[in-house]
């Protein structure tokens, strides 16, 4: 069995399995599934068994399993093992597979998806192992590895690698965050430091998220683990339904706005319902829907709580709570600090955006493989993202340093266009780009049922926007790009 002692997530698994060796771990499916004690006898099995594999440590191995019991398993295994997890979106197409297998150099994947199965020998992948034996033919099954015996006793040490988290940009533009299991380690003990804390031992947290995002396995599993609480894992992950959330009568809510926003569509019953049994709701990922933030706090009685973090410092580095803004995403958390600089690297004035620089112990050690674009001697990480502090010290998202245009000479954020536009009764989802060309334009969902008259939407930002930042072309669609955890991808001024 791994230390208690250890650091990072390997620690966690064990800490529980002590503190409540009976309480359920994991129920997904549907079905109640092992408890602590033997979800860690499990991981401690499967990693035996991925040593008597031809793995060395350090090398990788990647994860491409849909939400169950499946992904956490493997990957706190493949960490005792001293390997490095890779996790990728089950869905995700060859190329970028191929994209993150050539990256990352990876010898192994753990998957029960045939076409990669198949397509392991051209991409140079040694190992194959499926969760069951009856996914594939040759490949080492869970059970046939975890049969083999032996234990793992040398530990891999905090500063190794244990993870590399793939970014959110799109397709093969992704890069690989590498994280230490000491910084994944602190990521979890610094959303444990929020308070009001986000769940304890006796509650019941449902992750309607991806699991291979860091919002499911850290922010959901990996926090369950910390107060040994039990996790559900809805196999829809962020597609979760609201019929799922009653079933399953949980106390706490890690999701994504994916989820959140599908929900915030019901009726105020099914709502209410739904939301009976739980005490508190986090939004983590991406931006939260205002519209679905009021929605469902008028409905229930529950306020979900928007978050901001990224794929190279944890999932949570912010949590709003009851004393924040509205739009806020709010406080740091302990352990993380926080400063808003302007172009030259200076702290600006309340009010005024700025872009977010963090320090943290969750930081990432830089790109796979050369550390590329690792935080700064000094500790501070230059996040590209932007935003502006209430005077309650809320972090308030603007949008990416990539998207800021001078317009007439003035900046354009996009977020600030995107929230007049979205405050549109008829309006689902809004997009904004922006260039130097002089030109913002605006991509619309409408409303199911909802007819949009683009002079209508004209006259409306008309009110409410200074005039350089009025929108030149409004573009009503019928769907915009999202990632895996709803964040809408956005696109350039050719995508019409």
């Amino acid at each position: 069995m791994a230390s208690p002692d250890a650091i990072g997530p390997i620690g966690l698994i064990r800490r529980a399995a002590a503190a409540a060796p009976d309480r359920t771990a994991v129920t997904a499916d549907g079905a109640t599934g092992p408890s602590w004690s033997e979800f860690d006898a499990r991981v401690d099995a499967l990693a035996a068994g991925l040593r008597s594999l031809p793995l060395a440590a350090g090398e990788r191995v990647v994860l491409q399993l849909g939400n169950g019991i499946d992904l956490p398993l493997a990957y706190f295994a493949v960490l005792l093992a001293g390997l490095i997890a890779v996790p990728v979106d089950p869905r995700c197409a060859d190329e970028l597979l191929h994209h993150i297998v050539s990256r990352t150099k990876a010898v192994a994947i753990v998957t029960s998806r045939v076409q990669s199965i198949e397509a392991a020998p051209r991409l140079g992948l040694r190992s194959v192992i499926v969760p069951r034996a009856s996914d594939a033919g040759d490949a080492a099954s869970f059970d046939e590895l975890a049969g083999r015996g032996g234990r793992v006793t040398d530990l891999p040490g905090p500063d190794d690698i244990a993870a590399i988290v793939f970014t959110g940009k799109s397709g093969i533009h992704q890069r690989g965050a590498a994280l230490t299991h000491r910084a994944l380690g602190a990521a979890i003990e610094q959303a444990r430091g929020a308070r009001p804390p986000i769940l304890g031992a006796d509650d019941v947290v449902l992750v309607a998220a991806p699991l291979f995002h860091p919002v499911g396995l850290m922010a959901g599993v990996g926090l369950a683990a910390a107060t040994a609480a039990t996790v559900v894992l809805p196999a829809a992950g962020a597609e979760c339904t609201l019929a799922e959330l009653a079933d399953r009568r949980p106390s706490v809510v890690v999701g994504v706005p994916l989820a959140y926003a599908a929900w915030a569509a019901a009726g105020n019953a099914a709502l209410a319902t739904a939301f009976a049994s739980v005490r508190r709701a986090i939004s983590a990922g991406a931006p939260l829907p205002a519209v679905a933030a009021a929605r469902i706090a008028a409905a229930t009685t529950v306020t979900v709580r928007d978050s901001y973090g990224l794929a190279e410092a944890g999932p949570l580095l912010t949590l709003a709570d009851d004393s924040c803004e509205p739009g806020s995403v709010g406080r740091p958390l302990p352990g993380v600090e926080l400063e808003l600089r302007d172009d030259r690297g200076f702290r600006v004035d309340d009010g005024d955006p700025g872009e977010i620089v963090v320090r943290s112990a969750s930081l990432f050690s830089g790109y796979w493989p050369n550390r590329a674009d690792r935080p700064a001697d000094d500790g501070w990480f230059a996040t590209g993202d932007l935003g502006y502090l209430d005077v309650a010290g809320g972090v308030h998202l603007v949008g990416r340093r990539q998207d800021r245009a001078l317009v007439r000479g003035f900046p354009v954020y996009p977020a600030e266009v995107e929230a007049a536009l979205t405050s549109h009764p008829g309006v689902a989802e809004a997009v904004v780009t922006a260039d130097d060309a002089q030109a913002v334009r605006a991509f619309v969902v409408p409303r199911p049922g909802v007819a949009l008259d683009v002079e209508d939407l004209r006259g409306w930002t008309d009110r409410r926007l200074a005039a350089f930042k009025r929108p030149a072309e409004i573009w009503v669609v019928d769907v915009l790009p999202h990632s895996a955890t709803g964040k809408v991808r956005r696109p350039t001024g050719d995508d019409r």
